[in-house]
């Protein structure tokens, strides 16, 4: 038998995890009744070790990289911080209670995102973002442009014009009709990569309309 909640073994006549202390639910499939006794089940307190610690600095850390990373001059800082956030997040991963889970995976977020090659210079609300270069990325000559704008534009033929015309440098998610156009074109081209992206449709084949589906 495994915890429910962090996946440790359990052996027989043990009413409490011994990792993380959560209770266990004990029924006659598991464990014949008479090898288990709920009178004498003591609680056991779970052994936290420093993944709590861990999944705190981390959180921190990466508040403090991502507050930090708007300020050129101290892009520096930002960047340390941020790569040891990551470290510290990642080990508070480990822990086995959801409230110091949750503040290392808020830690790893924040401090992957203070950490990247571009930090935001301008926000526009009607959708326009304007970023530079972050002179304290940790791979050294990269990224290789100072400046990138991501605009957003609503309709698909407009931003295909725009491509065209030079106006803008490259657009994403095409329409097949689209991407065969500028795969034709004399100076535009297409860049397709992998992606974790899925996507599913599903039959109700109960339905009179799709029992042959």
């Amino acid at each position: 038998m495994y915890c429910t909640k962090c996946g440790k073994q359990i052996q027989e006549g043990q009413c409490y995890c011994p990792n993380c202390g959560t209770p266990v639910l004990v029924t006659d499939e598991d464990f014949p009744r008479a090898n288990y006794d709920v009178a004498e089940c003591t609680p056991q307190p779970p052994r936290k070790g420093p993944w709590n610690s861990f999944a705190r600095a981390g959180h921190i850390l990466g508040l403090i990289s991502i507050i930090t990373c708007w300020i050129p001059i101290i892009g520096f800082f930002a960047c340390a911080t941020g790569t040891v956030g990551i470290v510290m997040a990642s080990l508070g991963k480990r822990s086995t209670e959801d409230a110091f889970l949750r503040k290392a995976s808020i830690g790893l977020t924040l401090s992957i995102v203070g950490t990247g090659p571009f930090a935001v210079s301008q926000w526009d609300p009607a959708g326009d973002l304007t970023f530079v270069k972050n002179e304290y990325y940790w791979q050294e000559g990269k990224p290789f442009i100072d400046t990138l704008i991501y605009k957003v534009i609503d309709d698909d033929n407009q931003a295909i014009n725009q491509l065209k015309v030079g106006d803008v440098d490259a657009v994403e998610e095409l329409t097949y009709a689209n991407a065969a156009e500028i795969e034709r074109g004399p100076e535009t081209f297409i860049i397709t990569r992998g992606s974790w992206n899925v996507e599913e449709l599903f039959f109700n084949t109960l339905d009179e309309h799709f029992a042959d589906a």
